[in-house]
């Protein structure tokens, strides 16, 4: 872990252990802190709007739907609420 930002490792450790994710799990070309230990990679410097919204849409998600399908659209749908959101507020900083 020579050369990791402090920052970032806790930012990726929030993620990992909140979204009960498997620290395994290949990110693909997602913009998103899960690619810190990924070989080749340009990891950001901290949580990206993706890891936000992702951790709000998980967040988010009925607890209560018993179908996994049902929550998986929840944590979509407010994800990509959320990133439009981020993204709109961008273009009207212009």
């Amino acid at each position: 872990m020579a050369g990791v930002d402090l920052g970032a490792l806790a930012d990726y450790l929030a993620v990992i252990s909140l979204a009960q994710i498997d620290p395994e799990l290949d990110p693909g070309s997602y913009d998103t802190i899960l690619s810190l230990f990924s070989p080749g990679a340009n990891p950001p410097p901290g949580l990206t709007d993706w890891d936000r919204a992702f951790l709000r849409g998980l967040y988010a998600a009925e607890q209560t739907d018993e179908a996994s399908n049902a929550r998986i659209g929840n944590v979509a749908n407010t994800m990509a609420d959320e990133i439009r959101a981020q993204q709109q507020g961008r273009r009207d900083a212009e």
